[in-house]
């Protein structure tokens, strides 16, 4: 077999995970258009994106949660650049693209049913493919997050995706829960250093004990948190390719 790239090999490996799954994702679709009826508010639905969508990358290698399946896996004639390739299509690409057409139908079956039934006259708002208005009173720097448009939310949905489709290579089982844990204990420890990092730059200390990790957050510069805003943003975003490369790296670990 050649070890170069080949798009026939990619398409036959997507052509694969649809032949085997096709039955479930039609069921899933159409489960999860139903659901979208119901759901009209945007945080919800984002909300439902995320959740759905990270279980759904977790399970893109999941043949290796027994020993058989693996083998089976690791012997399909294709690279595993290839295979990382299509997992990363399908969980990200295919799985967005789907979930935006199943919520334009649903929500257009919806408002549809809610006003011949219950003539309600509602409007037909597609608030989740539109940027959203900041909440008024919010601070400065904080307007941007508000208004999130369709294309952070994909930024957003692709980072955890990634997140969890390297959680799926790493983990052999239950790799869901093995990543939420991961990404918890981790988190916690940044947070610390965060705070830790404020505290030192701009933090005053008190001997009372309810301002004893008071911070003056008004003695923080605001450019200082734009461009503190802004390195999270890149460094957000850049953690997406790097997934994506340690998950190729973790699965050429693998062995039959």
């Amino acid at each position: 077999m050649k070890t170069t790239f080949d798009i026939k090999r990619l398409t036959l490996l997507l052509k694969r995970f649809f032949t085997e799954n096709l039955q479930r994702e039609l069921t899933f679709w159409g489960i999860t258009t139903i659901v979208l009826i119901i759901l009209h508010q945007e945080e919800s639905i984002k909300m439902f994106l995320y959740i759905s969508g990270f279980i759904f990358a977790a399970r893109q290698f999941k043949h290796f949660a027994y020993t058989p399946g693996g083998m089976h896996y690791l012997l399909i004639p294709a690279t595993h650049f290839e295979k990382v390739l299509a997992s990363v299509l399908i969980s990200t690409i295919y799985y967005f693209g789907m979930f935006v057409i199943s919520y334009v139908i649903g929500h257009t079956a919806g408002i549809g049913l809610g006003n011949m039934l219950f003539n309600l006259n509602l409007p037909y708002e597609y608030s989740f493919l539109q940027t959203s208005t900041p909440e008024l009173g919010l601070p400065a720097f904080m307007q941007d997050y508000a208004g999130e448009s369709i294309f952070k939310t994909f930024g957003t949905f692709a980072f955890l995706q990634a997140l969890f489709l390297m959680g799926s290579v790493i983990f052999k089982r239950n790799a869901v829960i093995k990543t939420m844990l991961s990404v918890v204990g981790f988190g916690i420890i940044l947070l610390i250093v965060q705070l830790l990092l404020v505290k030192m730059l701009y933090g005053t200390y008190s001997i009372n004990s309810a301002d004893f990790v008071h911070i003056n957050f008004n003695s923080i510069n605001s450019s200082a948190v734009e461009v503190f805003s802004n390195i999270m943003k890149f460094g957000t975003y850049a953690l997406v390719p790097f997934f994506w490369i340690v998950s190729y790296f973790k699965l050429t670990e693998k062995e039959i």
